[in-house]
């Protein structure tokens, strides 16, 4: 398992997610982003595993997904799409603890 540097991965994520993304907005391309960025890590020494959640958002619940990361804590590379939609203010890569807002499967109602 290689260590990592949170600064270190957060720059790796974005520029994946930058490319990836091609200059379009995130909003419903989590799957495909954390999909492919997870191999890609994965490849590079890290390890990281998908992990879905969903977000209540006024008009529907979403579904999300995400990277977590062995210490617990997530690697979000498309949170920013909630700020407008749940009026947060994520940055672009998230690094941290699981969002309250972001529900697991087995929280479900």
């Amino acid at each position: 398992m290689r260590p990592y540097d949170k600064r270190k991965l957060i720059k790796i994520a974005k520029e994946f997610s930058a490319g990836v993304l091609d200059g379009k907005p995130s909003t419903d391309m989590c799957f495909a982003v954390s999909y492919v960025l997870g191999g890609y890590l994965k490849f590079m020494g890290y390890v990281v595993d998908m992990q879905q959640a969903f977000i209540d958002c006024s008009d529907a619940e979403i579904e999300h997904w995400y990277l977590i990361l062995p210490d617990g804590l997530i690697l979000d590379c498309t949170a920013d799409q909630f700020n407008e939609k749940l009026n947060k203010k994520m940055p672009m890569v998230y690094i941290g603890k699981k969002p309250s807002w972001y529900r697991l499967p087995e929280e479900q109602n």
